[in-house]
């Protein structure tokens, strides 16, 4: 007796038993599937400047199986976005195209990735993504400065702060300037001009004048004139026994000092 075994590749996927002269006869089937395949397996982009979007790449997806590919997803991760034309299912043979930008959120080297989601094996299907930033970036010296009691109408010494610029492209300078609650006690001058070239520094001098009227904003009277010609040092608005008359405390002073009650916090003369 002689067998003979036939496989029969069809749409179905499924085995059946045909009979043939007496003789069974297996068939086999297989189930058609998708395949994916990418153009490319990374892209690199040039060098970008942070906070601006490149010149577009692009990818072609194709399905080069037997079925038809359902796709459920196609995303961007890192500083890179991407849109495609793909739909949700593509035929055999059939390809689509993902385009990819890239926005640099920082200076120097970001990667990520391209991620397609499908019914192919496999999945999910990946190109690396990688670019360079460019962009300056600011260090300063210091993050606080803190002046000495200073005497009534004068000014303190210089203070330093420098700046450096530790980024990969120039710095642009559109200016420097004082902020916040007691800013007019402070002056500034620097040396940094409108640019910073990459790896330069510059300095930024402050110093700080104590007014000749402070004003309390709880007091109901009119700023006090401080003659006393003494060192002022500075407590904080929850100091006891307040005069707002005065704008003195009624705290023990050491000899030759005056402790000043502001409505906001001074400690140890001005603080930046």
């Amino acid at each position: 007796m002689r067998r003979l075994s036939l496989s029969i590749i069809t749409a179905l996927a499924m085995t059946e038993l045909v009979s043939c002269g007496g003789e069974g006869i297996t068939t086999t089937t297989s189930p058609r599937a998708p395949a994916v395949t990418l153009s490319a397996s990374s892209l690199t982009f040039s060098n970008q400047s942070v906070g601006t979007a490149s010149s577009a790449k692009t990818v072609t997806l194709t399905d080069t199986g037997t079925g038809t590919l359902t796709i459920t997803g196609i995303s961007a991760t890192g500083d890179y976005v991407q849109t495609n034309n793909c739909g949700s299912t593509l035929a055999v043979s059939a390809n689509c195209i993902i385009t990819i930008t890239f926005s640099p959120t920082a200076s120097g080297s970001r990667t990520g990735r391209i991620l397609v989601t499908d019914n192919a094996p496999r999945s999910p299907q990946m190109v690396s993504l990688i670019g360079n930033g460019v962009g300056p970036v600011v260090t300063l010296s210091v993050s606080r400065l803190t002046f000495s009691s200073q005497n009534v109408s004068t000014t303190s010494g210089e203070q330093s702060v420098t700046l450096t610029n530790s980024g990969n492209a120039q710095l642009t300078v559109s200016g420097v300037t004082i902020t916040g609650t007691n800013s007019g006690d402070f002056a500034q001058s620097n040396n940094c001009g409108s640019i910073v070239a990459t790896g330069a520094s510059c300095s930024i001098n402050i110093t700080f004048t104590l007014p000749s009227q402070l004003t309390n904003p709880q007091a109901t009277a009119a700023p006090v004139p401080l003659t006393y010609g003494l060192t002022a040092g500075f407590i904080d608005q929850n100091a006891s026994q307040f005069n707002p008359a005065t704008g003195l405390s009624n705290d023990v002073v050491p000899t030759g000092h005056a402790v000043i009650r502001l409505g906001w916090p001074r400690m140890g003369g001005g603080d930046l």
